[in-house]
């Protein structure tokens, strides 16, 4: 092809017409692809004119002219922050901390500990401060499990030795609160040696050694709780019968092919509402900036005794366990580049799961399966005989991805910021066997990518069109110690990509919903589905409350399609237009004959009647009865009245919310 030649685009026009494209530069990575464009004006009229199409054809191309672009960036902040430990923020969390245990403020105490503890060095004094103050939170919470976790890692490090006995007083009093009598009297011999450290009165001593022994001579021995470490694949509710095929659904679900709705879901039997249908744990999951010290990096639980990280100075995990999966796959590499993807400015949280998808794997998974991740395929799953989720990297490379008119706002950025994660790759080590001096600024790369990177570029490429279709938000409950877990506010932990549950298609009135525990997603029915029926979840959140044609234009720009819901399909109004009493019905909407009054006189009584026991059920907090109770009242709406009306919407709510509480993942905030 004959580009032309650069001085003769207009680049002036080129940069407004980028503006307009991607909008005004947000970070490194904005300024960095708005220069290229700049730089390389022939290859985007190349591309736009389609004398250059398929991603690996533009990844090539971009590829070679990529040898410096990154270099100063890489460059600037090989040796930062995030990647270190750091004593004196970690004395500046632990301060703060202290604060907030002063006043009261416990759960920010924890949050401000588990900071501290992040940033500091292993093995340090420092280190073991933050995690001995830490278990005094643990204490006033009565997490006397958790406390000893704490109590015994600030043992191991390297606490002060004459106040050491401090420690070991607080470990008797926590095994005292759980009737572990053996522990406790093992503890208080460590206790007695740790005396000879102290600066005390030997009276002082002696008398602080008889209380303590008086007290394990109380101790009324308990049968010890079992444990044993137990994973989220452990904790999660199973469901009562499996399909085969599809295992992550129950067997009341199946999944068809049509050429109008793909792969989608339907129901084989009736089934009821709060029925639980779906438990998958998702393939890739990323935790966001903002909540890496707050909750696993592994599985996205929030644990008040987190583990930090041994690798850098901001990511946590919940358990040993998930810490030795992290460091079998993605968290060695990831911690060497975590701060050139954090400070990188592009924003999107979903298109981490390209990068989170390469480094859970190692790159000779990648070359002994290149010919599986080749031909796309919208039924993939749909062979007699397969089981969907047998590799679930095949899977996940054959979801739902939407390929339009090339973008220059989404295609060509797309391919820049897959080449900006391949040089973080090999800046952190992925690309084991390529030479990699000066700890990868420079060393082996040459901007061209190499066969393994090409490939790995085009995959993340892919994944990244993938996430953007069909990605899910994985969401924590808090509520203040003062606040019924009812009135609790869900908070957007990080991006996931499920095989199974990306297989539901959208209505803006589905049929199920879902809740997560720690990354899990559990869904249940949210009504009443009759067999045949297509299960469906929601894409937009809270949708019914916008208005019809702006939900229409979002689906459509998102992802490419009209729905025809019946919501859609019956023009129904924004919820707040919906009717909020009985006596606001028309005629129309009543399945009971206006005519038979008695009938629907007994009917709207115990409306009345169920709907005030599951206020006082929820007033009492009681989720389990409030839960079976929400379950009758919809069955009794559907009987009664059809849809919309905001009695089935606030009953769907308070059925998600008291199945929330029971399952989900939550945990409490102090009070506002």
């Amino acid at each position: 092809m004959d580009v032309e030649d650069r001085d003769s685009i207009d680049t002036v026009k080129l940069k407004k017409e980028l503006t307009n494209a991607i909008g005004e530069a947000k970070g490194y990575i904005h300024n960095a692809y708005r220069e290229f464009c700049i730089q390389q004006p022939d290859l985007i009229v190349a591309v736009q004119e389609g004398h250059i199409q398929g991603n690996r054809t533009i990844l090539k191309e971009m590829s070679g002219r990529l040898e410096t672009i990154f270099e100063d960036y890489m460059r600037s902040i090989s040796s930062g922050s995030i990647s270190q430990k750091d004593a004196k923020k970690s004395v500046q969390f632990r301060d703060q901390g202290n604060k907030n245990y002063q006043a009261k403020h416990f759960y920010s105490a924890l949050d401000c500990y588990t900071k501290a503890i992040c940033q500091g060095p292993i093995g340090s004094e420092t280190l073991a401060l933050a995690l001995a103050n830490r278990s005094a939170v643990m204490f006033h919470l009565k997490e006397f499990q958790h406390c000893i976790q704490d109590l015994d890692l600030a043992i191991a490090s390297d606490y002060p030795k004459k106040t050491l006995f401090k420690l070991y007083e607080r470990k008797i009093k926590c095994l005292t609160q759980l009737g572990n009598l053996n522990l406790a009297q093992t503890t208080l011999n460590q206790f007695s040696k740790a005396l000879d450290f102290a600066v005390l009165e030997p009276s002082k001593k002696q008398k602080m050694f008889s209380e303590l022994e008086k007290t394990i001579s109380k101790i009324k021995a308990k049968p010890q709780e079992d444990s044993t470490f137990k994973s989220l694949a452990d904790e999660l509710p199973k469901l009562n019968s499996r399909n085969d095929k599809f295992p992550s659904f129950a067997k009341c679900l199946s999944v068809e092919y049509n050429a109008k709705r793909g792969r989608h879901v339907v129901a084989n039997r009736d089934i009821k509402a709060g029925e639980m249908v779906m438990v998958e744990l998702p393939t890739v999951v990323v935790v966001r900036d903002e909540f890496k010290s707050l909750f696993c990096s592994n599985c996205l639980r929030k644990s008040y005794g987190s583990i930090p990280s041994p690798l850098n100075s901001v990511e946590v995990f919940c358990s040993h366990f998930c810490l030795e999966q992290g460091l079998n796959s993605f968290h060695r590499c990831e911690s060497k580049i975590l701060e050139h993807i954090q400070h990188s400015g592009l924003g999107k949280a979903e298109w981490r799961l390209a990068i989170r998808a390469v480094t859970q794997k190692p790159l000779e998974y990648f070359r002994k399966n290149q010919d599986k991740f080749q031909n796309h395929s919208s039924r993939f799953g749909m062979n007699e005989g397969d089981q969907y989720g047998a590799d679930e990297y095949q899977a996940l490379f054959h979801l739902v991805v939407n390929r339009q008119a090339w973008n220059l706002s989404t295609d060509l950025f797309k391919a820049f910021v897959a080449c900006f994660y391949t040089r973080c790759l090999h800046l952190g080590g992925y690309f084991d066997d390529e030479e990699n001096d000066d700890n990868g600024v420079n060393g082996g790369w040459t901007g061209t990518l190499s066969d393994d990177q090409l490939f790995i570029t085009e995959f993340m490429v892919h994944i990244m069109e993938a996430s953007t279709m069909n990605s899910h938000e994985i969401s924590h409950v808090t509520a203040p110690t003062n606040v019924p877990w009812f009135h609790g506010q869900p908070r957007r932990v990080g991006p996931v990509l499920n095989i199974y549950g990306s297989l539901l298609n959208h209505s803006c009135d589905p049929n199920i919903f879902w809740i997560n525990r720690g990354k899990a997603i559990i869904s249940f029915a949210s009504k009443d589905i009759k067999m045949d029926d297509e299960v469906t979840n929601c894409y937009i959140t809270e949708s019914l409350k916008i208005p019809m044609e702006q939900r229409q234009i979002q689906l459509k720009n998102f992802y490419n399609f009209t729905c025809g819901c019946v919501a859609c399909d019956e023009r129904w109004p924004p919820m707040a237009q919906f009717p909020t009493a009985l006596a606001d019905l028309k005629a129309k909407q009543l399945k009971i004959p206006v005519e038979d009054v008695n009938r629907m006189k007994a009917q709207l009584a115990k409306i009345n009647q169920l709907g005030v026991k599951i206020n006082l059920e929820q007033k009492k907090e009681n989720y389990k009865d409030c839960l079976a109770l929400c379950i009758e009242f919809l069955q009794l709406l559907d009987h009664t009245i059809k849809r919309p009306h905001q009695f089935f919407e606030m009953t769907t709510r308070t059925m998600f919310m008291s199945l929330w509480t029971l399952r989900g993942s939550k945990s409490r905030i102090d009070q506002t």
